[in-house]
């Protein structure tokens, strides 16, 4: 299947170039992650649901971003409208995700007993017949049990579900380094929700700011921005979802009056808490998800917050991943089911999670090889090959006859070192013929003199050496005495290479004292795998 074309349905982020509230942009930003990660990327398109535009014809998907669309109400919105048209709109797959209740007074000791008195208001309500009208959606979500309530008590399928805000976060990278000051997300006074609250925000917030200047409070519309101007607390404002996200990422702590904003910081990792005015504040709660939530009613509900020590712990960093991934997977599960069966084919796959919503950039692919990998790292991969004696280096005198290294000796105890080069790891044998061609006779002490007898070599040594400090892999030994000159003698070093890389040196020496005057011709090495060695 080819990418999808999808329609999204949220509400607008700016009026007259004035800055609206983002939250629905953020509920916007977690539904498309979810999207992302359950077809991966495809074509979309944005509609407001405050208006009449038409959806466009090659809709593949239509999904209405979760806001706040149950209520207890005679009468219904312009967005509740537009959502029961879709729901009904011949566009090949209808999903609403998310869909949100709104209630006061759900913060008794018996939630489900206020969710479920609270789902037959609605029932008894106008807006009930519009919500029975979502039954024409392939796929309904909701965020919090007081909706799960009231689709239950109106025979709706559904799915309850954590609300989309929480995947807003999804992709967002977190800095290392994160700014110490607590961030406060206010709500400005002109919200009718303050009839519900006998306290004073103004009030609130002044003191907020005064018990701790370096707390950056965040406006997030023009109200918030012309309140927090008129109390002279400084502030900052963001024109989208994303640079607010981004912007959260950056803290440790965040005081919020705004739901939207407790959902992506909870998920970032930062210390939340939630002043919370209506059933909304607890849709964390109704799937695990814990955060401090104060519920706001008096003066000393604000006071509380300026305290020390308020609340639970966060939650650890693998116990918001585990739940988000759960959480996550019954969403794409859900989604894939569902497109695949109205679409009757299997949809693409979904973006990593690891990534930034975005497909893999590259894949692990299988090359044939090419073989000049291994020709430029080895001297020879053949099991049985010669070393010339370029290859040897000596600090005596030297020259090359015929392809051999000749050294004549002085004091020194080396004779010639090398070839350094690489080989496969695995079993081998070193082959070397040399002659001791001049062999000076032992020294015998001056007649009558008490000197002692200049020393002499003892011992005739090739030795193979690898890596820094050198760790000898074989040796062999033939005493000094035993030299016969003139005689070509050919020595073998059995030896384990332990790997691939480094690089072997073989050194041939004296030990015991010099042997000068000796004439040796080292002839080209051979390096033999064991098993070529013993078949040949």
């Amino acid at each position: 299947m080819s990418a999808l074309r999808v329609t999204y349905l949220t509400l607008p982020d700016q009026a007259g170039g004035l800055l609206l509230n983002v939250g629905d942009r953020v509920i916007y930003r977690g539904v498309r992650n979810i999207m992302h990660a359950a077809i991966g990327p495809h074509h979309e398109t944005i509609r407001y649901l405050s208006d009449r535009e038409p959806l466009p014809a090659d809709t593949d998907i239509a999904i209405i971003c979760g806001t706040p669309q149950i209520l207890n109400s005679g009468t219904v919105s312009r967005n509740v409208e537009r959502i029961a048209e879709v729901a009904e709109s011949d566009v090949p797959v209808k999903i609403n995700l998310g869909a949100g209740a709104f209630y006061f007074d759900a913060f008794g000791e018996d939630r489900p007993a206020a969710d479920r008195a609270f789902a037959e208001r609605v029932q008894g309500a106008g807006s009930a017949g519009y919500y029975r009208r979502y039954g024409g959606f392939d796929l309904v979500t909701c965020r919090d049990m007081a909706g799960d309530a009231v689709f239950n008590t109106l025979g709706i399928a559904h799915q309850p579900m954590p609300c989309p805000g929480f995947f807003s976060a999804l992709f967002e990278p977190r800095p290392l380094f994160r700014r110490k000051e607590q961030l406060v997300s206010v709500l400005n006074g002109t919200a009718s929700f303050w009839n519900r609250v006998d306290a004073d925000v103004h009030l609130f917030l002044r003191q907020l700011h005064e018990a701790d200047p370096s707390r950056i409070f965040i406006a997030h519309d023009e109200q918030d921005m012309q309140m927090l101007d008129e109390l002279d607390i400084p502030h900052v404002e963001f024109g989208d979802a994303d640079s607010f996200i981004r912007y959260l990422a950056t803290a440790e702590s965040l005081i919020s009056l705004r739901v939207h904003g407790a959902l992506p910081a909870w998920t970032l990792g930062l210390d939340v808490t939630l002043l919370g005015i209506d059933r909304r504040a607890l849709l964390g709660e109704d799937f695990g998800a814990h955060f401090n939530v104060v519920p706001l009613r008096k003066d000393a509900d604000f006071a509380s917050v300026l305290k020390p020590g308020l609340g639970r712990p966060r939650q650890t960093d693998d116990e918001r991943r585990a739940w988000l991934a759960r959480h996550l997977g019954r969403y794409v599960s859900l989604i894939r089911d569902t497109v695949r069966g109205k679409l009757g084919a299997e949809p693409p796959p979904g973006v990593p999670l690891h990534g930034s919503g975005l497909p893999e950039p590259a894949e692990p692919e299988k090359r044939p090889s090419q073989g000049r990998y291994f020709r430029s790292l080895f001297h020879s991969q053949k099991p049985d090959f010669p070393v010339e004696t370029e290859l040897l280096r000596s600090g005596q005198a030297h020259q090359r006859e015929n392809g051999a290294l000749v050294v004549t000796l002085s004091d020194k105890v080396t004779i010639a070192f090398g070839p350094y080069i690489r080989i496969p790891r695995g079993a081998w044998l070193l082959r070397a013929r040399l002659t001791f061609e001049a062999v000076p006779p032992a020294p015998e002490p001056p007649e009558n003199s008490i000197l002692p007898v200049p020393p002499r070599a003892k011992m005739f040594d090739i030795k193979i050496m690898k890596g820094v400090p050198g760790r000898e892999l074989a040796r062999v030994t033939v005493p000094v005495a035993e030299l016969k000159p003139g005689a070509e003698m050919t020595l073998e070093l059995p030896f384990e290479n332990p790997s691939d890389t480094g690089e072997l040196e073989t050194v041939f020496q004296i030990r015991g004292g010099p042997l000068e005057g000796a004439v040796v011709r080292i002839q080209p090495l051979r390096l033999l795998r064991r098993e070529a060695a013993l078949a040949g």
